[in-house]
């Protein structure tokens, strides 16, 4: 009779376990099918992350158009991303190719549909940085088009714009070659930052030991390998880009724009 009891609390207890497990596996379903529901909310409507602190939203232009845009925010600062559209890719290259060969050259009149998104792009961030309803300005500085060959190395810099006090800087890549792509994040680190090979690197402070546990972004923030990526960020943030190995060339823009409030 003893061993009768027994069998049946240890059946007890392998049913409560069993109970235990089902209702954690719904609670992580709950939890990933809200995830899923969020990802699927129109763009217009900014989400949040608690994980990562990314703001999504949208571009919105005069054509009616509206290009997905991401807004990541610092601590006393923000950068903010966009993809921009092939076309306007495609015009920014014929106009970088009748400039005079350079490293650096000045593009004296961009692609409207360039400074469309850029100027927008800057207004998010400002409202963003200043709070919504307050009156500022923005004027366009200074767009450039930049070539990189295998072993450039561009030494950390901040651009700022010669028009006002603040402003904001961008980039975005135009031009990849074969041996930079997106699949270049996950080959083997390389110190404590990753693979960095070709990458652009915000710098915006320094990094502390506890900033993760407090949901704050590293103090270096690594661009993606991808064409049409346009970041913009305070001008006072650093910039910096490693060199890479292979055949071709990279050609990327950089541009300021005045932020006058």
């Amino acid at each position: 009779q003893s061993m009768d009891v027994l069998q049946i609390r240890a059946e007890i207890a392998q049913a409560k376990r069993r109970r235990d497990a089902a209702l954690q596996r719904a609670a992580e379903l709950e939890q990933d099918m809200q995830l899923t529901e969020v990802r699927k909310a129109p763009a217009e409507v900014p989400l949040i992350s608690a994980a990562g602190l990314m703001q999504r939203g949208a571009l919105k232009l005069q054509d009616s158009n509206s290009l997905p845009c991401e807004l990541w925010p610092f601590v006393y600062s923000s950068i903010a991303r966009a993809a921009v559209p092939e076309a306007v890719l495609l015009r920014l290259r014929q106009q970088l190719d009748s400039q005079k060969p350079d490293r650096c050259a000045v593009i004296p009149s961009p692609d409207k549909d360039f400074q469309a998104c850029l100027l927008e792009l800057c207004r998010i961030l400002g409202a963003a940085l200043c709070g919504h309803g307050r009156d500022f300005a923005l004027e366009l500085d200074e767009v450039c088009g930049v070539t990189q060959q295998q072993g450039d190395y561009s030494p950390p810099a901040a651009y700022r714009n010669q028009k006002s006090r603040d402003g904001f800087s961008c980039i975005m890549d135009l031009d990849l070659p074969a041996s930079l792509s997106c699949e270049n994040h996950e080959r083997p680190t390389k110190g404590s930052y990753g693979f960095h090979d070709g990458l652009h690197n915000l710098l915006w402070k320094g990094d502390r030991t506890t900033d993760k546990d407090d949901l704050v972004q590293p103090g270096i923030i690594q661009l993606e390998l991808r064409v049409g990526q346009l970041y913009v960020f305070p001008d006072f943030v650093q910039t910096l880009t490693y060199p890479f190995n292979g055949e071709g060339k990279r050609r990327w823009i950089k541009a300021t724009v005045a932020w006058k409030k």
